[in-house]
């Protein structure tokens, strides 16, 4: 894996095999580098070799710690995000992960996301030990893959409050959350904030949303 750039907001994602394929994703900024061990869980099929690579479920778990360990033997300064976990992931981490990293769509279920919280709370009280291990919300949104009406309610008032209230909950877990990536910023078929064509640029209710908690957050 190369190294990013310290000084600015650099960036790159390396493929590294170690027994098994995971995605590394190495982002520096302000000084302080991190590096996420795959963004999602998947399974995959290479049509060309006729292999399939796995980096979900017990093999990502089983495989974490040694990307981890050799990682920060090579920087020991970096700091090393999960993908998405399960109830296993910081327990076979062996002490190396410093977030655990969920994705949130469906969050105007706030219920569900409080409990999503509340298990990795539980998970880190237990397996963390005296070493931190805080929360990145790496994607987040009310929705992942509605269309039609579904995708057209990303641009209403109704989501903007939903997520206004999905960022309360997030301010309520302070204490862990450290991190939260909205899914997307820009177009992405409808559902980033900020959507663009030929010559004209909307922004949706989300997105002044946001920008208020940004400029009112202390």
């Amino acid at each position: 894996m190369g190294a990013a750039g310290r000084d600015g907001a650099d960036s790159h994602t390396a493929l590294v095999n170690a027994g098994s394929d995971l995605r590394l994703q190495s982002n520096a900024t302000a000084g302080q580098e991190t590096v996420r061990i795959v963004n999602e869980r998947f399974s995959h099929r290479n049509l060309r070799v006729g292999s399939v690579s796995r980096v979900g479920g017990p093999e990502y778990d089983g495989a974490v710690r040694a990307f981890a360990e050799a990682m920060r033997q090579v920087d020991p300064s970096i700091r090393v995000l999960s993908s998405f976990p399960s109830a296993d992931t910081l327990r076979s981490s062996g002490g190396y992960l410093d977030y655990l990293c969920p994705h949130h769509y469906g969050c105007a279920d706030l219920a569900a996301m409080a409990e999503s919280f509340a298990s990795l709370e539980q998970q880190n009280r237990q397996f963390a030990g005296n070493r931190p291990v805080r929360i990145a919300v790496t994607e987040w949104n009310t929705t992942a893959a509605d269309w039609d009406l579904g995708r057209a309610s990303l641009q209403t008032l109704q989501n903007a409050l939903s997520c206004s209230r999905y960022h309360n909950l997030m301010h309520r877990h302070a204490d862990s959350v450290e991190i939260a990536v909205r899914s997307n910023l820009i177009d992405s078929f409808g559902s980033g904030v900020v959507l663009t064509g030929p010559g004209w640029l909307y922004c949706a209710p989300t997105y002044y949303a946001q920008c208020l908690y940004a400029r009112a957050w202390g």
